[in-house]
Order: structure tokens, then C-alpha cells, then sequence
């Protein structure tokens, strides 16, 4: 049963609230809520959130996060830090680091001095289907895949305020040996340089930024920023299932459906959308793949690697294949109860329990998702596994070349944003990834087990056709397995399962919350990625994406963390003059207008003609 969700309860700390409504008591506010939709527009400004963001991962967090800090640090350099310190000195409101004193305090009301901090985040709520905590499908993924570092350099991260905030929180926990080291990917991008007589892509103050933390660290450090700014109300579990835009007297708002865990569904109102979806909804399924008939094999036998994710969040509740085990594994039990016995492949057993064959696994794809999965195959007790590659494997410190992430980034970024047309940008986008890669560390790993004799490479390789066979006699297994022919060979292979790591595509028109969108507002999408406005609004209205999604406008480094950071500048700045408009419009006098103006920030669109759009609103400053 649908119902518009009134976010006041009579418990003490209720969740998501909304804003307090003037002159109207709590059984009122009950009547225009629940039930049908209410016909008075002043009902449904008052019943109505400001802004709600779907997804709760490190976007997500980096968003709430810049819309909550009022000097945001972000990719300026330390002169220009400093700056911002001496001009917030003058102005007598200079804000140091955070001890715990200061948290306790509320940094909240030294964050936001134009806008009421508290207001604001009453009139916010974030939704998502992976848990009702922060980064709950983030942390779930390393936990499914088991992996132990991230992929990224230290300065990427969500915190707004400080570039080394992520170091600084390391040393001072005493966690030094929680990091990676990867210095030498530096080195090698200062090498590269020398060869060719370029600028280097590094400077040497950039050394300490190449290491790598761990999920656990990361993890903290993102709760920390939690803490810090008070977002643990604002989330709430539920899985998006429509976005509509709604035009009622000139008055344009959304309302949001989503289905809470208890099998609710839930009808809220949004001035304000902000569509953070992540990168991995929908899985890449190879053309062999998808010609096997449903129902033709056993359960989990052929799985993708965004099913590992489902399983572990979802259980057997949830899972998109069917899991039986609740706790999510993405093992079918018969192949747990095998790989927890001891094997052996001598013959001189005349009828051999088929738990005490040799186990064998195939892994397909050629990035570091599919190398993650091999050391999974192995570390679960596969006596055999094969990785299948339809081209090199690549060894790759990053996803992106240096050219894209170094300090000679501006000038890869200037000729992505000279283009006007869609069509050259997402080829850009395309060849900045250039298929998939492998880091040094897991190249080691897949080298090691290839000496040990537990791993196979097949390189330049496709998998033709793949059969479940039932019958025993047919294959040299003499065990129900998969039959696997492939392309340019007349091979034939037999595995007891298939784990695919081919990543996932980014298709707009395919993300089930937003057929109304597409629908009602028809937008140009250019290889499944919408063509959106410079601040990454969908057409003229107050929906706004983030992720890979966003990509034609941010450029290949979308998708990661530093391009949640990127997206969040620009919709927050969005956002801050659009509430302080409302703020000057509204004849509140808790805020005089004097200070409004003194604390406007710059037009972005302005300073992105100015400095090639990547930056903040802080790289151009102005002494008073």
C-alpha cells in the first residue's frame, strides 16, 4: 500500500525529519500527508523535502558533506588554502582542525553561517536500497570480492575540507600500516616524463600521496565525516523505484517512490532530486551468456560478478539468482560441501566421490575485477581456475593514464571540454578507459598462483558457446559441469562454474527509477550516458546526476571518488545559491541580508570559463 510518508513520529529522535511547518500543528500536517493527494499547493510546499538523494555511497557522502562545509578545500593549492584562512581571519570567523570539544560543540553552526545548518538537513533525506547505514553497498562489495585496499591514491576521498584530510586522519589514529605503498607508480609516471622531455606528471610534494588504504581505514574515515556533520538521520533504507516530475501551478517538484525493507512503499516530495546511482547497476551479460536458456542450469553456477554484491546485501530474500543460503554466499551448496572436503585426483578409487575430484573454476574478463575473482576462486579451495581474456592483460596502477590524474591534467581536460559535440566526448571517455587493467599487486597475486600450478591464463581468448550438461557420461568430469567451446580454437573445456568479470555498462534508459524521467523529459543520451547541463542538471529541471552518469560533462574521472568530489562542488554550489536566494526572498530575519551577500560564492559557470571547469569555488579569491 502506497503511502505519502509524514517524516514527525512521537518518538524523541525520530528519522528524516522534515522542517518544522509555521502555523500548522502535527495533526494537520498528518491530514496532507497520508492518504490521497492533497489539491492545495501550500499543503504540498509544506509537506515537501528540499532536496532527497538517491544513494548512499562515497557521492553521496561527498555531496552532504560540501553542502555542509562552509570552506571547502577540495583540488586548490596550499597557497590558496592559505588564503582562504587569512580572508576567513580578517572576517573574524576562522575555523581550525576539529578536536573533540569543537565536534561536541556543533561544528555545524561554524560550517554554514548564511543558512541554518540544522534547517537544512531536516529538509534533506537520502535513500538507499543497500542498507540504512552510510556506504553500506561500498563496503559490501570489498566484502564480497575480499578485498583488502583500494584502488585509489590518498587524496581521493569525500572530505571537502582539507586535500591531506584522509593522512591526517591515518597518523592520527597510529595507522601508518594500514597503507599500501605505491610510490613506485610515481616513479614510473616521473620516468615516463624524462623519456619523452614533458613536464613530469608529478611534482615531488606528490610522493606522499601514493599510497593506497585500506577498506577498513576508508571505511572509518568516511563514518568519521558522518559524525562529523551529523548525517546518520538523513538515510534511510529503501529502494528507489520511481522519479516523477510533477508541474502543479508553475510549481515544479518530484515525487519520489521507493519501497522500504518492511515491503512499504513510500510517496515523499522533493523540490530537489539528486540521482547519486553509482557505477554498477546493471551488469555487462557477454552474447554466450545470454543465449543460455533460464532454468537450463543448477543455480549460481554462472554468475556475474555484481551477483557476488546482490547475494551479500540481499541474501536469499533478494539475491538475482536465486541464492538458498541466507547468509548470501555466492557458492551453491553441493560446490561449499565439495571444496570443504579434502581432495585428491588420484584414480585409484574405483567409484571416487565427486567431492574429491578436482574442482575447477572459469573466470572471464580481463580487469581487475575478474583478477579479484581468481583470487577468491583460489582462496575458496578451486584445485584449477581459468582466466579467459579477449585481449593482454594490462598492468595499471590506476584506471585512468596519468594523463588524466597527474598535474598535467588540465591539458587532457581542456581538449574534453573544447568539444561541443556528445558523441566526441563519450569516445573520449572511451578510450581514457581503454578496457579494463589489473594493479601491480594483483598482477604479482595472478603470477604467483600461475607458478603454483593453480591458475591458467588464456590470453586473446573468447568463450563461443557454454552448455550445462546433466548427464554424467558425456563429459570427462563424470559430474553434471559446464561445456565451454570457444572462438578461435576448436578446444573444449568442462568447469564446474562460471564467474564473469566483464563490469557493468551504464545505460540510462535502463535504470528503473528513471522511466518517468525519461518519459516526461525526454533528454539526448549518447552511449547510454545523458547529455546533461555544465552543473550536471537534467534539462531544466532540479534533477541532478552524479556518478558515471555524469561523465560527458566531468570526463573520465566521473565515475571515481575525486569525480563524486567534482560533481558535489558543482551541485552544491547550485544548491547554496539557489537556498540563499530563497533565504533573501523569504524575508527571514535570522540572517541578515548584509551577510548573505558578503558570503555569496562566485557563479561557477563563470569561473569555469575562467579556469576550464575544473575547480572550485575557491580558486578564484578576492581580498576584501
Amino acid at each position: 500500500m502506497a503511502k505519502e510518508e509524514d517524516y514527525y513520529s512521537d518518538d524523541a529522535t525520530p528519522k528524516a525529519k522534515l522542517a518544522p511547518h509555521k502555523g500548522k500543528n502535527k495533526n494537520d500536517r498528518d491530514q496532507n500527508l497520508h492518504g490521497q493527494d492533497n489539491d492545495h499547493d501550500q499543503d504540498h510546499e509544506d509537506a515537501m523535502l528540499d532536496l532527497l538523494v538517491v544513494g548512499g555511497g562515497p557521492h553521496a557522502l561527498s555531496l552532504l558533506c560540501h553542502l555542509l562545509e562552509r570552506s571547502p578545500y577540495s583540488l586548490v593549492t596550499d597557497e590558496s588554502h592559505q588564503r582562504i584562512h587569512h580572508i576567513a581571519k580578517k572576517r573574524g570567523n576562522a575555523r581550525t582542525s576539529l578536536s573533540p570539544k569543537q565536534a561536541s560543540d556543533g561544528p555545524l553552526h561554524r560550517c554554514c553561517s548564511v543558512l541554518d545548518a540544522e534547517a537544512v538537513k531536516r529538509r534533506i533525506l537520502v535513500v538507499d536500497g543497500s542498507g540504512n547505514e552510510w556506504m553500506s553497498k561500498w563496503n559490501k562489495s570489498f566484502e564480497a570480492y575480499q578485498i583488502e585496499f583500494l584502488r585509489s591514491p590518498m587524496y581521493f576521498h569525500p572530505d571537502p575540507f582539507h586535500v591531506d584530510a584522509l593522512r591526517a586522519f591515518t597518523e592520527a589514529g597510529n595507522r601508518e600500516k594500514e597503507l599500501q605503498d605505491i610510490t613506485a607508480s610515481f616513479e614510473a609516471g616521473c620516468k615516463a616524463c624524462k623519456k619523452t622531455k614533458t613536464r613530469s606528471h608529478f611534482s615531488a610534494n606528490d610522493r606522499n600521496q601514493f599510497y593506497t588504504p585500506k577498506q577498513r581505514l576508508f571505511s572509518d574515515f568516511c563514518m568519521s565525516l558522518v559524525d562529523r556533520y551529523f548525517l546518520h538521520d538523513i538515510l534511510k533504507q529503501g529502494w528507489v523505484t520511481d522519479i516523477d516530475p510533477v508541474v502543479c501551478n508553475k510549481s515544479r517538484h518530484f515525487k519520489v517512490t521507493f519501497t522500504t525493507p518492511d515491503g512499504m512503499t513510500t510517496v515523499v516530495r522533493a523540490r530537489t532530486v539528486v540521482a547519486a546511482l553509482g557505477n554498477s547497476n546493471i551488469p555487462n551479460i557477454p552474447p554466450w551468456a545470454r543465449m543460455i536458456p533460464a532454468g537450463s542450469y543448477p543455480p549460481k553456477r554462472l554468475a556475474h560478478a555484481l551477483d557476488f554484491v546482490d547475494c551479500l546485501l540481499a541474501g536469499a530474500d533478494h539475491c538475482s539468482i536465486h541464492c538458498e543460503d541466507p547468509k548470501g554466499d555466492i557458492l551453491p551448496a553441493d560446490l561449499q560441501a565439495a571444496l570443504a572436503e579434502p581432495r585428491s585426483s588420484s584414480s585409484s578409487q574405483e567409484q571416487p566421490v565427486a567431492g574429491k575430484r578436482k574442482l575447477k573454476a572459469l573466470i572471464i574478463g580481463g580487469g581487475l575485477t575478474s583478477a579479484q575473482l581468481v583470487d577468491l576462486a583460489v582462496k575458496r579451495g578451486f584445485d584449477e581456475v581459468v582466466l579467459i581474456t579477449r585481449s593482454k592483460l594490462r598492468t595499471m596502477q590506476f584506471d585512468l593514464s596519468f594523463d588524466w590524474i597527474g598535474r598535467n591534467s588540465a591539458i587532457a581536460f581542456s581538449r574534453f571540454w573544447r568539444s561541443d559535440s556528445p558523441e566526441v566526448r563519450r569516445e573520449m571517455l572511451r578510450k581514457a578507459k581503454n578496457g579494463g587493467s589489473i594493479t601491480p599487486e594483483y598482477m604479482k597475486i595472478l603470477k604467483a598462483y600461475v607458478a603454483a600450478g593453480k591458475l591458467v591464463v588464456k590470453e586473446n581468448l573468447q568463450v563461443k558457446q557454454a552448455d550445462w550438461l546433466d548427464d554424467k557420461t558425456e563429459n570427462p568430469l563424470q559430474r553434471p559441469c559446464w561445456r565451454v567451446n570457444f572462438g578461435k580454437t576448436s578446444d573444449t573445456l568442462f568447469f564446474d562454474l562460471i564467474w564473469m568479470g566483464t563490469g557493468a555498462t551504464l545505460d540510462v534508459k535502463r535504470e528503473p527509477c528513471l522511466t518517468s524521467m525519461l518519459r516526461k523529459s525526454p533528454i539526448e543520451v549518447v552511449g547510454g550516458l545523458p547529455v546533461l547541463t555544465r552543473d550536471l542538471r537534467w534539462n531544466d529541471l532540479e534533477f541532478y546526476m552524479m556518478s558515471g552518469y555524469c561523465g560527458l560533462s566531468l570526463g573520465p574521472t566521473a565515475g571515481n571518488i575525486i569525480g563524486g568530489k567534482l560533481a558535489a562542488e558543482r551541485i552544491a554550489m547550485v544548491l547554496w545559491n539557489k537556498w540563499r536566494r530563497e533565504l533573501a526572498t523569504s524575508g527571514d530575519e535570522a540572517q541578515p541580508m548584509e551577510e548573505a551577500q558578503e558570503d555569496e560564492k562566485p557563479d561557477l559557470t563563470t569561473l569555469a570559463s575562467m579556469t576550464g571547469s575544473f575547480v572550485n569555488f575557491w580558486s578564484v579569491l578576492t581580498e576584501l
